[in-house]
């Protein structure tokens, strides 16, 4: 099912995506803040987004750049990788102790958490100097906290105002101020560009900055980058402006044939998200295509006159994760015992008391009945898989920006994505030996 995103209603005033006309061809120099979402990346190996380093190294050479990091964006970058470096030394600590009880040996693991935190600072340090970046401080005595609080009370930008919404707001203000910071203290010509996809923190920096005609925002590297190129090849900021303007609406022709392509050339109602254990059922017959909002179309260059352009569809679809286990008695009927189901461990004893806060279990007659079964345990936990998809295009265009001849070069997959949602357990049994 098809189902493009409805452009949002009127952009907040003040706000420009657009930079500054090059001078002869040449780019003013660019002051590039960034926020958390546009460093993040799920897997915690690199320091940060691998999209973004591949953007950031291969766009570089564009003009002068300066990427500033606020000081908040790199605490929350350190707090998730050192957060999860830590649950993986708990559990080498855990898995250590059950070897040692099965060998009656002892393997100590003697790493120590102050040097697992300053090894990931190390790491994530290392990164930022390598990209030649600076961290923008916090100004602590300049920082209005009784507005901040206000605003928070208001659920103005850029706290949510949605009251259904988890309430967020503070680090984003926090984000918010060594921008500000940054921006306001810098004498030069440079643009002084912003990348985040927050909406609410973007409306936030364009309140405060409304008054400063060299900022700029875009919701993430590859706009910006996209406009950067975009203003290399054109002529007038007219001329931009309307070209842009044009592309962006002119994809809307192709959604349709764009998500039909890709249909047929990745299937992706034949994808299933790959997970460490278990497998996955599709929760509904097939998934959803749909637009991402704002749906901006990224300039890519110009190759026989056709100008070149990027747009991204994405394809979502809901599963519940089934898992077939073997029951691992850990002591005969009679006894207090520990089944390890899945990716979860349950706790009981023989005679049907309660086990875990999920379910209870009534137990066989046997003990060689409950060895020799399989059960399989179904979680209430949801996976949203998505699948972003990046569409080729091109078009001529005349000396106005009015395109024609748009069409489709190709589809290519940019990224895949497995988020889990929800929690409990429920568990079935071939002999019924489970209850809810």
């Amino acid at each position: 099912m098809v189902k493009p995103k409805k452009p949002s209603g009127s952009k907040a005033r003040g706000a420009k995506t657009l930079l500054a006309a090059p001078i002869g061809k040449v780019l003013k120099p660019q002051v590039v803040a960034v926020d958390t979402n546009t460093l993040y990346h799920d897997d915690p190996k690199p320091a940060a987004s691998p999209q973004f380093d591949k953007l950031w190294e291969g766009n570089k050479t564009l003009t002068e750049m300066t990427l500033v990091i606020p000081e908040v964006v790199r605490g929350e970058l350190l707090y998730q990788q050192t957060t999860l470096a830590l649950q993986s030394y708990r559990q080498a600590q855990n898995e250590a102790g059950t070897l040692g009880r099965i060998t009656g040996a002892n393997y100590p693991i003697e790493w120590r958490e102050d040097v697992i935190r300053a090894d990931v600072a190390k790491k994530i340090d290392g990164w930022i100097a390598a990209k030649g970046a600076t961290v923008a401080p916090l100004v602590h005595e300049k920082i209005d906290y009784k507005e901040i609080s206000r605003r928070a009370v208001w659920r103005e930008p850029p706290f949510t105002g949605d009251p259904k919404a988890k309430e967020k707001g503070f680090r984003d203000a926090l984000v918010l101020e060594s921008v500000v910071t940054v921006f306001m203290a810098d004498a030069s010509d440079a643009d002084l560009v912003f990348l985040t996809g927050d909406k609410q923190l973007q409306k936030a920096a364009i309140e405060r900055l409304s008054g400063n005609s060299r900022v700029h925002y875009f919701p993430d590297a590859d706009a910006f980058f996209g406009d950067l190129r975009l203003t290399l090849e054109t002529q007038t900021r007219k001329f931009h402006n309307a070209l842009q303007r044009e592309a962006t609406e002119g994809f809307r022709a192709l959604v349709a044939a764009a998500i039909q392509l890709a249909t047929e050339q990745l299937s992706p109602d034949g994808r299933t998200p790959a997970i460490s254990r278990g497998t996955l059922a599709p929760t509904e017959p097939a998934g959803t295509w749909y637009v991402p909002d704002p749906p901006r179309a990224t300039f890519v260059g110009k190759k026989d006159n056709r100008w070149l352009w990027r747009n991204r569809v994405q394809y979502s679809r809901k599963f519940r994760l089934v898992t077939p286990v073997v029951l691992s008695i850990g002591a005969p009927p009679g006894s207090a015992s520990a089944l390890s189901i899945g990716p979860v461990t349950v706790s009981g004893s023989a005679g049907g008391q309660e086990a875990g806060k999920q379910a209870r279990l009534s137990w066989p007659s046997t003990y060689e009945r409950i060895l020799s079964r399989r059960t399989t345990a179904e979680t209430p936990d949801v996976w949203n898989y998505q699948l972003s998809v990046d569409v080729s295009w091109s078009c001529l265009a005349n000396e106005e920006g009015k395109i024609r001849d748009p069409r489709i070069d190709g589809v290519a997959i940019e990224s895949e994505d497995s988020q889990q949602e929800g929690g409990g357990l429920t568990v079935w049994s071939s002999w019924g030996g489970w209850e809810t």
